[in-house]
């Protein structure tokens, strides 16, 4: 019906997310559900499950990148605990350098910053 998949966030890769995230981080890299199956709970219940899995893992957050037009997955999100990354510029969020509509969101798992 559907998957996820992520990995430890590394500086490295994420350079731009220095000092914006706490570390350990969780990089959701997909969440996808068949076309038949969404809006179904399938995507919520996947979610839940990243997230849980994060929290057993020892992360503090989880992060991840989708296209801000995408109301869809920016609903799924939200409901989820995930809400834009601050960014002192001038969106006020922190944006994909590569791609100007891939927003990056971050749950930092109900622990304090």
């Amino acid at each position: 019906m559907g998957f996820t998949w992520g990995y430890q966030l590394s500086s490295e890769k994420f350079p731009f997310l220095t000092l914006k995230i706490v570390q350990p981080a969780s990089y959701m890299d997909e969440i996808a559900v068949r076309a038949d199956k969404r809006v179904k709970g399938v995507g919520t219940a996947l979610c839940k499950a990243y997230l849980k899995q994060a929290q057993n893992l020892n992360m503090r957050e989880v992060v991840l990148r989708t296209d801000q037009r995408n109301t869809a997955s920016m609903k799924l999100f939200s409901k989820n605990g995930f809400e834009p990354i601050p960014d002192d510029g001038i969106r006020g969020a922190v944006y994909d350098p590569a791609f100007e509509n891939r927003i990056y969101l971050k749950n930092n798992l109900g622990g304090k910053e």
